[in-house]
Formats: structure tokens, sequence, C-alpha cells
């Protein structure tokens, strides 16, 4: 079975990227200006939202009553693991 790790970001030029930040053919435009990306704008995919939105590291989130937590990515210990 073959994984992606999903990635999102933009160009040194402006343009949004998403999933092969690392050079694809979208990324780079031979034909004018050669376009790099810009490395301090990448984020992963850490799930989606309660509407099935994409969320990745750094995006704002906002539950029912207003409060805004930003979405970060953790690791968690290896093996089984279930809540309390």
């Amino acid at each position: 079975m073959k994984k992606t790790i999903k990635f999102r970001g933009e160009t040194m030029m402006g343009k949004q990227i998403y999933c092969e930040p690392f050079a694809n053919s979208e990324t780079f435009d031979f034909d004018e200006f050669c376009d790099a990306v810009d490395f301090e704008t990448i984020a992963q995919l850490v799930g989606v939202d309660a509407d099935g939105a994409e969320v990745y590291e750094g995006d704002w989130l906002v539950d029912d009553f207003g409060n805004e937590t930003q979405a970060e990515l953790i690791t968690l210990p290896v093996g089984r693991m279930h809540l309390k």
C-alpha cells in the first residue's frame, strides 16, 4: 500500500502548491522564470475539520463557542493506544 504525505505551500512567486512541493512539473515554469519552493511556507496535512475541509499545520480552527486553536502535527508513542 502506497501512502502519500500531503503538503501545502507556496513558491517564491506566490503560486500555491499541494502534495508534491519538491520539484513537480507545476512548480517550475521554465518558459519564464525558474520558480522555487519557499520552504518556510510548507505545512503538512494534519486532518480534516467537521465539514471535511483539509487542515494543515498552522491553520486556525474555531469551535462552536468561538475559541480558536492553531493546528499542529504531533507524534504519539509507538504501539496500540486508546482513549482513557
